[in-house]
């Protein structure tokens, strides 16, 4: 899972018309997961590029349409709580001191300023460092495609390795309910830069997650129904 949701950035330099999978397999439902993964979360990189991904992007299914139920890890009550240095993860991350819910507070990259944040919560840390091939940054340079990608859903991807790594059995963030609404435009439709902070995403990657990676490992957004 991890593999294929950040294989978007290294999708978006070429949009090539085939996608192909070595070494492994996937099925249908992981395929719909990916598909509308890269096609919304690609949404405003495609409009200002003049691109049109709508029935565009394609995986290959290799299994079964209908995938084994997977088992519980048996995981702890434990919260993997993203932490942006912003105040909406501080809100998650006090509602659940409040209810008891044993936490660790996590970020992805080398922000100072949200660490000193994750410092001051108290509570455990986890620091996850990620790295883009070197050749991305080249074909960049030599004009290859650019733009927004759904950088939540590889953060999500991410954090949902670290909670089975870590025996915990939540991936907690804090995307309000806005951020499940784009930008209606003629000719277009709908494009959210946000869309993997959405209700949508969130639906679908929670879905699978529990139906593909372990039964008891839930994910989701604690503010959901509030606004700013």
């Amino acid at each position: 899972l991890l593999h294929l949701i950040t294989g978007v950035s290294y999708y978006k330099a070429a949009v090539p018309a085939e996608i192909r999978i070595d070494g492994y397999a996937i099925d249908s439902a992981t395929a719909v997961l990916l598909e509308q993964t890269y096609v919304h979360g690609l949404g405003e990189f495609a409009y200002r590029n003049g691109l049109n991904l709508h029935g565009r992007i394609r995986f290959p299914v290799g299994q079964s349409s209908v995938s084994p139920a997977v088992a519980s890890l048996g995981l702890r009550e434990h919260a993997l709580v993203a932490i942006g240095g912003g105040k909406d993860s501080l809100v998650s991350i006090e509602a659940l001191r409040s209810a008891g819910v044993e936490q660790t507070v996590a970020w992805i990259g080398g922000s100072q300023l949200i660490s000193v944040c994750a410092a001051r919560t108290g509570l455990p840390t986890l620091n996850i460092g990620r790295a883009l091939a070197p050749e991305l940054f080249e074909y960049n340079r030599q004009g290859a495609w650019n733009g927004h990608i759904p950088v939540t859903a590889i953060n999500s991807a991410i954090l949902v390795l670290a909670a089975v790594l870590q025996g915990a059995n939540q991936v907690v963030f804090s995307n309000e309910r806005s951020a499940s609404y784009g930008s209606m435009i003629p000719g277009t439709g709908e494009v959210n830069h946000q869309w993997s902070k959405g209700w949508a995403f969130e639906q679908v990657f929670g879905e699978y997650v529990q139906t593909h990676v372990t039964a008891d490992l839930h994910y989701y957004s604690l503010l959901r129904p509030l606004s700013e």
